[in-house]
């Protein structure tokens, strides 16, 4: 009697089991994410970048350039590429149409860095020192989906110098000051 009183509890449980689960419902929607394409760029720094040709040392030696070298600029941009994990951007730089020129008998050059710690994604990869003209050179190339950061030494530092071309001295003339606009261009590189 009692092997039966509790086969019929047990069925009565199962019972009561199956009519909870066969009263469960549920239901759905989709979450639309959208991505969209981002190209920014800015030239981050305080200081102005200023070099000086001026009088040496000692009598009778080359013009001086100072600072050797100037670093006060940093480069950092925001970029999302589109589908094709093979699409590429690059920074170009130039001097910008109209604006001031370089002395005559001169060289304007840039060095990028690599990109400093604290990029994330693929920040790309720094050129060699650059001879900034008005022709567009590459300074980083190779930039892929990414974000530099934007602290004072986040994303590349920009490294100018001045040369004096050789056999060019006599070109030289001294003036209040020359100011050309550097320009830096994030743009499409060709899949």
């Amino acid at each position: 009697m009692r092997q039966k009183l509790m086969l019929i509890v047990l069925a009565l449980v199962a019972l009561a089991a199956s009519a909870a689960l066969a009263a469960t419902d549920n239901d759905s929607h989709t979450v639309t994410i959208s991505v969209n394409e981002v190209a920014m760029i800015g030239v981050n720094g305080t200081n102005e970048v200023s070099l000086t040709i001026g009088a040496p040392t000692t009598d009778g030696d080359a013009f001086l350039v100072t600072p050797a070298n100037a670093d006060a600029k940093w480069l950092q941009y925001t970029s999302i590429v589109p589908t094709d994990s093979t699409y590429k951007r690059t920074i170009q730089v130039d001097l910008a149409s109209g604006s001031g020129s370089i002395p005559a008998g001169t060289t304007l050059k840039v060095t990028p860095s690599a990109p400093a710690t604290g990029y994330k994604g693929n920040a790309g990869t720094a050129t060699p020192q650059v001879t900034i003209s008005q022709t567009a050179a590459n300074v980083v190339t190779d930039i892929g989906s990414c974000y530099t950061g934007t602290e004072t030494s986040n994303g590349v530092q920009l490294t100018y110098s001045l040369e004096i071309n050789n056999g060019q001295e006599g070109s030289l003339y001294s003036t209040s000051a020359y100011t050309p606009e550097v320009r830096y261009t994030l743009t499409n590189a060709t899949p």
